[in-house]
């Protein structure tokens, strides 16, 4: 993810947002640095425009994933015969043998809140960590780990014997950043061994 920095001046409480990387991107996309700057700021509306950012910063994402940290690779890995492949540590949360067999033992279950890359979820970079401090600190849980994709996949651990009040906490701190309509919350059941859907709400036939 690209963290991004605030920084407001002392005459005024205008908010300057200060984008990582935002020079290149501009080059990137054959734009003047100070066009882009305006639509991703919200002073200026330009859907194409800020449609192009958003596909760019997600393919950045997934080359950083796979280029730079190539242990946790998103793509097809090879290895010759008898040489062990590197693995994915978030890729466990997505096996129900290990959240429905491990995590059940110690009375965890896992918790995924799965977010599209865009514009919101970049200026709210690093909220699963606050997250999972905000768990902690009301002993329900921590935050585990993310796979990087596009939907980004964050995993929490949660009690199971405080899961209900551990996902409606974690719907309520996604929904005060403004990223709840783009997200989707889920959990392992650990009885049937599947994973179930919390948000969006399924409306029951006949409701």
């Amino acid at each position: 993810m690209f963290p991004m920095q605030r920084a407001a001046t002392k005459k005024t409480a205008k908010r300057r947002w200060r984008f990582r990387g935002i020079c290149a991107d501009a080059r990137a996309l054959g734009v003047h640095r100070n066009s882009l700057y305006k639509v991703l700021a919200g002073e200026r509306q330009s859907r194409s425009l800020l449609a192009r950012w958003e596909s760019l910063k997600a393919e950045q994402t997934k080359v950083m994933s796979e280029e730079t940290n190539p242990r946790f690779s998103l793509g097809p890995t090879t290895a010759s015969a008898g040489e062990p492949q590197a693995l994915d540590p978030a890729a466990a949360n997505e096996t129900i043998e290990w959240v429905g067999d491990v995590c059940a033992k110690i009375g965890l279950t896992a918790v995924v809140v799965q977010a599209p890359y865009s514009l919101q979820l970049w200026q709210n970079s690093g909220f699963e960590e606050r997250l999972g401090e905000e768990l902690g600190a009301a002993h329900l849980g921590h935050y585990a780990n993310a796979k990087f994709g596009n939907p980004i996949s964050f995993f929490f651990y949660v009690a199971s014997e405080k899961l209900v009040e551990g996902l409606q906490f974690l719907e309520a701190r996604v929904s005060g950043i403004g990223l709840l309509p783009q997200c989707k919350i889920g959990y392992a059941d650990l009885e049937a061994k599947v994973w179930r859907l919390f948000y969006p709400r399924v409306e029951k036939a006949g409701s």
